[in-house]
């Protein structure tokens, strides 16, 4: 376990897992040299580390990473305290800052494993960055099967966004317009034989998105079942609505 973080340099806004004392300490810290971290704050800081894992082993994420955060302060050269609070801000969703974090800890130690794969897994939505940390990884541990199985599953996924691009009818045609035109052409229609999960309809015929629908589906796929992909259309088109 491990986690990337802030130097003296960062100007990353305030995380919900940085103690007050822990925000402070990053706008002062002048220290630009590791060796200037005395025995004794790097004491202190394994002292809080322990800690932080300590919380860890208990789930309690949030708590972990407030830890780590202060351990920092004592020694904000510790690759291993970054990387663990990317691993906490990572269970509590704080995404950005743990890729934040993760990248903290490849710049302290450019062979730290842990932090590639960190922040490989936290840069997915980028999968052109994330096929690089991948072979980093795994040229780092070539006996990382997961890193490996990643690594293909990340090229593949790279491959399709690039074919799926070549064949993009016109650059004015958006998926989203696409799709929509399909849906509107009956080119995605519920199956009469289908028998699981429905989505409801308003008065008006269109397909609408409730909370039972989404307990139902969760429930579907817990038992191994997949949901119409037109209704899988349509929840796409409504965040992208949402978003957009």
């Amino acid at each position: 376990m491990s986690s990337p973080s802030s130097n003296a340099s960062d100007s990353t806004p305030a995380s919900p897992a940085s103690s007050a004392t822990t925000l402070a300490a990053m706008g002062d810290l002048s220290l630009k040299d590791p060796a200037a971290v005395s025995d004794q704050a790097k004491a202190e800081a394994a002292r809080l580390k322990a800690e932080g894992n300590t919380e860890f082993q208990k789930n309690h994420f949030a708590e972990a990473a407030l830890k780590y955060s202060e351990a920092l302060e004592h020694n904000p050269f510790d690759a291993t305290l970054y990387c663990n609070r990317a691993y906490m801000r990572m269970k509590i969703e704080q995404h950005g800052y743990a890729i934040d974090d993760a990248t903290k800890a490849i710049a302290l130690d450019p062979k730290y494993v842990k932090a590639y794969y960190r922040h490989v897994v936290r840069s997915i939505l980028k999968p052109q960055q994330a096929v690089v940390d991948f072979k980093k990884t795994v040229q780092l541990d070539p006996k990382n099967v997961n890193a490996k199985t990643q690594l293909d599953a990340t090229v593949k996924l790279v491959r399709r966004i690039e074919f799926e691009k070549a064949i993009e009818v016109g650059e004015e045609e958006s998926s989203v317009t696409r799709c929509r035109d399909i849906i509107a052409q009956g080119g995605c229609d519920v199956d009469a034989s289908y028998a699981g999960v429905k989505l409801p309809t308003d008065a008006d015929g269109k397909y609408t998105i409730d909370q039972a629908f989404m307990d139902s589906m969760i429930a579907a796929f817990k038992d191994g079942k997949s949901i119409h992909r037109r209704y899988a259309w349509e929840i796409v088109l409504a965040s992208w609505d949402l978003l957009s």
